[in-house]
């Protein structure tokens, strides 16, 4: 991919911003059937000329990559001032903050985080995540419904605040279960304000933590033992969220690989714990590696849809992305999912459509960086500041003004 022209410093950031919006890629989807079912695997050779695709993707990004690295090594300060300038170019950086504005003195969300409003984005614009294909239960006379869910690596709770807010116009309650990487956390609860604003205290969400086998809140110390009793004891669920990360910033090409053992556990849960029509949402990053295009064809068997969105919010710069998979089968009806053309090719396509954002962006900062004059500086922040303001009205009217 060639660089980026920078001749126009402000219409290269407002060609970035209008992006933003377009950061979403269906993977597979009911019209995708017959060939996800028919489709023959690739042969030897097929396969590994797709790797070889793919391994130059990774080479490209990791390249920009290492050039930014190279780059925050230079110097006791440059991470630093790295990370000020990646935070002052990130369109979204104070959207929290604009969001709080909106709303009325004291109903503010207490989580109103990068997270929160992750979520949000992507749960206004893909409102079939609140709409799970299986009944909800505990309808009472007045037509309200329970939605049951599940939301692993979430502490403090943004994921299920906005959740609870996203169904309070649906006339849908929340019935949910966290899970948290650590139970040493439960003094930060007890002496904080409650991290979950509808219940008053960790007292009263005790009960709602899961710390698995060994009480260290640790996922991949989850037994299949301790997933069935969750299941016999709790029920299953219509939606499951995880939301886990690795930091990598000193390793980050190997971001993939650490990831691995995380999105696969992350799986085994859902697929444990989801009830049949339920929808999952996990965070995952790059998926160069034959072991995660191997987990997504696992993914893909087991949804009728999998959408890959990266909600304005994220970082432009980072490879985060977000899967979107909705209508659970079950774990009996699940379809095999061959490395075939057609499969092979959704893949590589949507793993180029993703890196291409991340490194416009990269490139933009890398250009930039220790080079923006004063008026530059202004004008970035005029245009950050005009989409924050329309994102966070268009999201204070979807979820907090009813209608």
């Amino acid at each position: 991919m060639n660089d980026i022209k920078f001749n126009d410093v402000s219409m290269s950031y407002k060609s970035l911003l209008d992006d933003l919006w377009r950061k979403g890629f269906t993977l597979i989807s009911a019209e995708h059937y017959k060939c996800l079912v028919e489709g023959k695997e690739l042969t030897k050779t097929e396969l590994d000329k797709f790797y070889s695709r793919m391994n130059f993707l990774k080479e490209m990004l990791n390249d920009v990559k290492l050039r930014v690295h190279s780059l925050v090594m230079n110097g006791s300060d440059a991470l630093e001032r790295w990370r000020s300038f990646t935070s002052f170019t990130h369109p979204m950086r104070h959207l929290p903050r604009q969001l709080l504005l909106k709303c009325e003195k004291g109903k503010e969300p207490l989580l109103c985080t990068q997270a929160y409003c992750k979520f949000l984005q992507i749960a206004v614009s893909n409102p079939e995540l609140l709409q799970p294909g299986s009944s909800l239960e505990n309808e009472e006379p007045n037509g309200t419904k329970t939605l049951r869910s599940f939301h692993l690596c979430e502490a403090p709770g943004a994921f299920v605040l906005a959740l609870k807010h996203c169904l309070a116009n649906l006339d849908t309650k929340l019935d949910w279960k966290m899970n948290s990487l650590s139970s040493q956390q439960n003094d930060s609860f007890k002496h904080s304000a409650s991290p979950i604003e509808f219940d008053d205290n960790f007292n009263n969400n005790s009960a709602r933590m899961i710390f698995g086998p060994d009480g260290s809140g640790d996922i991949l110390n989850f037994t299949n033992e301790f997933l069935q009793k969750f299941v016999s004891d709790f029920g299953k669920f219509h939606i499951i969220t995880a939301d886990a990360g690795i930091d990598c910033t000193d390793e980050p090409i190997d971001q993939e690989r650490k990831m691995l053992p995380l999105i696969e556990k992350q799986l085994e849960i859902a697929f444990e714990c989801l009830c049949t029509g339920g929808n999952f949402l996990m965070k995952i990053f790059t998926f160069f590696e034959t072991e995660t295009i191997q987990l997504l064809s696992k993914l893909c068997g087991a949804f009728e849809r999998v959408e890959c969105l990266k909600p304005p919010s994220s970082k432009p710069g980072n490879s985060e992305i977000y899967l979107l998979c909705i209508n659970f089968f079950g774990q009996s009806k699940q379809r095999n999912v061959a490395l075939s053309r057609f499969f092979t090719r959704r893949i590589e396509e949507c793993a180029r459509f993703f890196i291409n954002h991340q490194i416009r962006f990269i490139q933009f900062n890398l250009h930039t960086f220790r080079r923006l004059s004063q008026s530059e500086r202004a004008n970035l922040e005029i245009q950050k500041c005009i989409v924050q303001e329309v994102m966070a009205d268009f999201l204070w009217h979807k979820i907090f003004v009813i209608d």
